[in-house]
This record gives C-alpha cells, sequence and structure tokens, in this order.
C-alpha cells in the first residue's frame, strides 16, 4: 500500500524517483491513466509502500518501470509544494542517482502495466541536458538542479514559498 494521506484540504505524497543518465540523456516518464488523462513529466519512480525503505522502493520501482536492475548512488530529498485542484499537495520526494547495471533502450518508447488493478500506459523519452530547458518536466527545481549540473546528492531542497 502506498504512503500517502488524503484530507479535504490537501493530500501527502511519499516518492522516489532516478535521475537516469545514459549516452549524455535524461530519461523522463509520463503515465496515461485509464480515462486518458496524463501525468507531468517526471523522472522514473513511484510510491514508497507502507514497511518498504525509500532504496527497497526505488529498486522495485525502476524494477516495474524500466526492466532493470540498478546502482542507487547517491540522492537528495525535495520538499515538493504544489496545487492539484484546487488543494495543497505536498510531496516527499527521494531523488536518486542511479546507474543501471544493463544497457536500457536508447530509444523512446511506451509500455504498458497493471498497477493495483489500474492499467496505465507509461511512456518513456530520452533528453539531452540542453533539451531541458525547453521541456515540460517536472519539479522545475530537479530540472533546473540538474541543467546546472548541480545535482549532486545528499541535498535537502524545498520549493515552499515563505
Amino acid at each position: 500500500m502506498d504512503i500517502k494521506i488524503k484530507s479535504d484540504t490537501g493530500n501527502f505524497y511519499y516518492v522516489v524517483r532516478g535521475v537516469i543518465e545514459q549516452d549524455g540523456k535524461y530519461l523522463a516518464a509520463q503515465i496515461t491513466f485509464p480515462d486518458g488523462s496524463k501525468s507531468a513529466w517526471h523522472f522514473p519512480g513511484g510510491h514508497v509502500d507502507i514497511g518498504e525503505t525509500a532504496d527497497e522502493a526505488i529498486h522495485r520501482e525502476l524494477r516495474e518501470e524500466i526492466d532493470c536492475e540498478i546502482d542507487a548512488r547517491s540522492f537528495c530529498v525535495l520538499e515538493n509544494f504544489w496545487e492539484d485542484n484546487g488543494n495543497l499537495a505536498h510531496g516527499l520526494e527521494i531523488y536518486y542517482i542511479v546507474m543501471p547495471l544493463s544497457r536500457l533502450c536508447d530509444k523512446d518508447y511506451s509500455k504498458t502495466e497493471l498497477d493495483r488493478g489500474i492499467k496505465k500506459t507509461l511512456d518513456f523519452k530520452w533528453l539531452f541536458r540542453t533539451d531541458l530547458h525547453n521541456f515540460d518536466l517536472r519539479p522545475k527545481l530537479i530540472k533546473q538542479k540538474l541543467i546546472n549540473n548541480e545535482l549532486d546528492g545528499f541535498n535537502h531542497y524545498s520549493n515552499k514559498k515563505q
């Protein structure tokens, strides 16, 4: 069971994401839900389950999403705040710098998965660092850190407006 808290005034999420670089390109993912709606483009990963460590979650999520075992090298933590359908959303997000243990498909591709009984389509796209400037990859703070070559792990960031 995912670690999520939903209330009338907002939602809390605990997720892990993998920043994967191969041949100078970074892998982005987008989910298409059964109703046709789409998530924002983001780094591959997903929700941490109750009783699961973040390290266990990133290995499980990337095994499920990209069919690959990984070496999760370092990480940074983002406390992400955004508006979601008029409510506050608050995410505790751990971004791992990830090294795949085998070569990944180097073309953009899609795959369908069954996630807790819900059929979803995952689209994957490879982007050069220079492509990130004009690509709507979320969260923007992590994207900017990557563009500026400042995403080196062991940092705590927050995009909360003071």
